[in-house]
């Protein structure tokens, strides 16, 4: 209400009574009003009832509350259409309490968001669909300053499965653990103390590679690996892929044991030495330059490299009646 304005006053038995603000005090003449229903002769209207529902609208605009602005009913509303709020009080102590609410409130209109907090406190909101979000703050043991980046995009949560990019993390102030095997429970700054990247020429001490595949600068390629033949059955154990007008020469070691039939327990050994050729996508085998071999009795076991399309086939070839388990390193120097 403001100063100078008239408003009539009726109770409920429709007794008129005059108010005038003055000074900012009301002066009312009457007995207790049961219901009071203040009208503003610039349309704003302030309806009060303490005992079924308590609503306040207005429409224009209030410049300053100085006091407490309180509804006492449980089902009290503020309507703020098209309002302006210039200032709750004359002093420092601007704020906006929020009781706890032991119910969730009832779903809002559509396109209608219903803020308020919850049985624990924390600040929350309902929409239309019946969803809430809500937001805690219950570990905190000090004054907190949260930042957003001045950018739309997705926060990152700590379990949900996510994928982060544009990152980087300063290894000597943070410590990075991977959990998963096999360097459970390593820190990567022990794992990696060098730069590993192909530009930075790292060093090691030692590299073992589990049937594994080493390539150098399209220059030269180390493979290395274990399989099992069982009777005479030829098995490919590398496949080298071929460029057109290049040559390729092949160092094939190879050695087998036994391990079930006939002559169990004996030992195969193979050493070769082969060029191979692609000219203008035309493959061929230049033959065996020097190959030394120990088959101590299994005389169809061997060691072969074949053509198939511009791919050349490294086998190994076992006998009949016989298991043999082949163990096998190959290097090749690509010219």
């Amino acid at each position: 209400m403001s100063d100078n304005i008239d408003y009539q006053l009726v109770n409920a038995i429709n007794t008129s009574y005059g108010i005038k603000i003055s000074n900012g005090a009301p002066s009312i003449i009457g007995a207790n009003i049961p219901k009071i229903r203040a009208v503003d002769t610039r349309t704003n209207d302030i309806w009060v009832n303490g005992v079924v529902k308590t609503i306040l609208r207005l429409t224009n605009q209030i410049t300053t509350v100085s006091g407490n602005l309180v509804l006492s009913s449980a089902t009290g509303i503020i309507d703020l259409t098209g309002m302006t709020i210039i200032n709750f009080t004359t002093d420092a102590r601007q704020q906006l309490d929020l009781v706890f609410q032991a119910n969730t409130p009832v779903n809002p209109p559509t396109n209608t968001l219903r803020v308020f907090a919850n049985s624990t406190g924390q600040i929350a909101w309902k929409t239309s669909a019946g969803n809430i979000t809500a937001f805690s703050s219950d570990n905190l043991t000090a004054n907190r300053v949260f930042t957003l980046p001045d950018v739309s995009d997705t926060l990152v949560s700590m379990a949900a499965p996510q994928t982060l990019t544009n990152k980087t993390s300063d290894s000597a102030a943070n410590t990075i653990t991977i959990t998963s095997a096999p360097l459970s429970a390593a820190n990567v700054n022990t794992v990696l103390n060098q730069d590993v990247r192909t530009t930075a020429n790292p060093t090691f001490a030692s590299m073992t590679l589990t049937s594994g595949l080493t390539e150098f600068s399209n220059t030269v390629i180390e493979v290395s690996g274990t399989n099992t033949t069982v009777d005479a059955t030829p098995l490919t154990v590398y496949t080298l892929p071929t460029s057109s007008d290049q040559s390729y020469l092949i160092l094939f070691y190879a050695t087998g044991f036994v391990t079930a039939g006939t002559d169990a327990g004996t030992g195969i050994f193979f050493r070769t030495l082969n060029g191979v050729t692609n000219n203008s996508g035309v493959l061929s085998i230049n033959g065996a330059f020097s190959n030394t071999f120990a088959r101590n009795g299994i005389s169809t076991s061997n060691v072969t490299i074949t053509a198939s399309g511009t791919n050349a086939n490294h086998n190994v070839v076992g006998t009949a009646a016989r298991t043999i388990r082949w163990k096998y390193y190959i290097r090749v120097i690509i010219n």
